[in-house]
């Protein structure tokens, strides 16, 4: 996998000053599965802009963090699904997805000690 981002010429994975490091990815089945966590959170999204609209208060702020993909999260979806179904190696896909929880777990417990 490119440990570069793409086009930054931003190498995480070499920085000594991050607290947190990044994880990596054994094979593009893995990279999916993390993918298709942070994919699902735009569904997730959409749902939470509907609870965030039923309160008048709520309703004026910016929602454009949890729409990320506006009218096209469902297409989205579909398309990234189309993607992943072509993979079989299950057992990658959710070690990747893990990897991804566990970050997320591990940047929460960061900001928010027990």
């Amino acid at each position: 996998m490119e440990e570069d981002m793409i086009g930054s010429g931003i190498n995480l994975l070499a920085d000594d000053n991050l607290i947190i490091r990044p994880p990596s990815f054994d094979n593009e089945a893995e990279a999916l599965g993390a993918l298709y966590v942070l994919e699902g959170a735009t569904l997730g999204g959409q749902f939470i802009i509907k609870q965030l609209k039923k309160n008048d208060s709520l309703a004026a702020l910016p929602l454009a963090y949890y729409n990320v993909y506006a009218n096209q999260t469902g297409i989205r979806w579909k398309q990234f699904l189309e993607v992943i179904n072509r993979y079989e190696d299950h057992e990658s896909a959710l070690r990747g997805a893990q990897k991804a929880y566990d970050l997320y777990l591990t940047v929460a417990e960061t900001i928010i000690p027990a």
